[in-house]
């Protein structure tokens, strides 16, 4: 039993248009989740929404860890920690060796310790 060219194209046109229309769902449902992540982490972790971060104590906190883990690094980036990320973001890069092109970059995150909201 053979099919006809119509038939077999018709096939073929229905499993690619579901295919690609589930692969555009999922871009499209990430691309979502994307946008509201703040609003996501919110609600899978509450207690951040109470915290108060104080960024002048995140960025000491921050500064003393570098110097302390990093001090011969050639850079330094300090992701200073806010009321919607109160998390410090550190990353450090060495100089590189001697006839190396790329240096190493160490990335490290650390929770500052924040003042729950009274009230």
């Amino acid at each position: 039993m053979h099919k006809s060219v119509r038939q077999s194209m018709a096939c073929l046109h229905s499993w690619l248009g579901l295919s690609f229309g589930w692969l555009l769902f999922a871009i499209f449902l990430t691309g979502a989740v994307t946008y509201y992540r703040h609003e996501i982490s919110l609600w899978m972790q509450p207690e951040f929404a109470t915290m108060q971060v104080n960024q002048e104590t995140a960025l000491k906190s921050a500064y003393s860890y570098l110097q302390q883990h990093a001090p011969d690094a050639q850079n330094w980036y300090i992701g200073v920690a806010n009321q919607d990320s109160p998390v410090n973001k550190v990353y450090w890069r060495f100089q590189p060796h001697k006839g190396e092109i790329f240096s190493i970059i160490f990335i490290f995150s650390s929770m500052v310790c924040p003042t729950p909201l009274v009230g």
